[in-house]
């Protein structure tokens, strides 16, 4: 009897190890894997310095469905059609970020920022806009002249991921932010309060040519992050607070 005719598969390893690489590529994406962007890359910039002391407090007023949690940030639309929701821990950078909420995340690069800007300043948590009253004792016990409370009413992300050629990218970005400011001074009745919002859609390609300067999308959400907070910081009518 003649011996088994074994066919030769030139190709299997190389297919093999394509097939891996893609793989790995696609876990790489979902999983928000990436060269994270140093702290200092991520907070406001401010163009203003105050003399007096400032206390800092971010509250969580989202209205979430049911399910979500404070640490809550977005959603991104995986390869066919499958929704994911991301928390704080998809963006984490630093020590402990994983473990916080949306709050503690936005006031830790809203104090860092302020500190390298020279601010004298301190955070404090608080789950809800103080009184005018609760206010004036959080000054007294922080000796400071300002209490700026940023209140986050809509804070969120939409990621579209396609996958055109077989490699995952971004489709499209989406970013709301809705949030009341309210600036409280040390003896006044009555706080400064101000309201910001606005829905940003970032062009396809715009947003190819920044995943690929900033490695990828978790690092643009912190970049939006930082732009929104810059903007709502450097309005005149805030800055004419201090």
């Amino acid at each position: 009897m003649r011996p088994p005719v074994v066919l030769p598969l030139p190709n299997l390893k190389t297919k093999m190890i394509k097939y891996f690489l893609i793989l790995l590529s696609t876990l790489s994406v979902l999983s928000g894997c990436r060269s994270a962007l140093p702290m200092v890359e991520q907070v406001p910039r401010v163009e203003y310095k105050p003399i007096q002391r400032v206390v800092v407090s971010v509250v969580d007023n989202r209205k979430l469905s049911d399910g979500y949690t404070k640490a809550y940030v977005g959603t991104t639309l995986q390869s066919f059609g499958i929704p994911i929701t991301r928390n704080v821990s998809f963006l984490s950078t630093e020590s402990g970020d994983d473990k916080n909420g949306l709050s503690k995340f936005l006031q830790d690069r809203i104090v860092t920022g302020f500190i390298t800007s020279g601010w004298n300043t301190k955070a404090i948590q608080q789950i809800h806009i103080p009184s005018q009253q609760e206010a004036e004792v959080i000054l007294s016990e922080h000796r400071a002249e300002k209490l700026i409370v940023l209140s986050l009413n809509e804070w969120d992300f939409w990621v579209n991921v396609a996958k055109p050629g077989g490699i995952l990218a971004i489709d499209t970005f989406d970013f709301n932010a809705n949030a009341d400011v309210l600036i409280f001074t040390k003896g006044q009745s009555l706080p400064f309060a101000a309201n910001f919002g606005g829905h940003h859609v970032v062009p396809v390609e715009t947003v190819r040519t920044e995943q690929t300067k900033l490695k990828n999308y978790p690092n643009m959400i912190v970049i939006a992050y930082k732009n929104q907070l810059s903007q709502i910081l450097n309005t005149p009518s805030v800055r004419e607070q201090f």
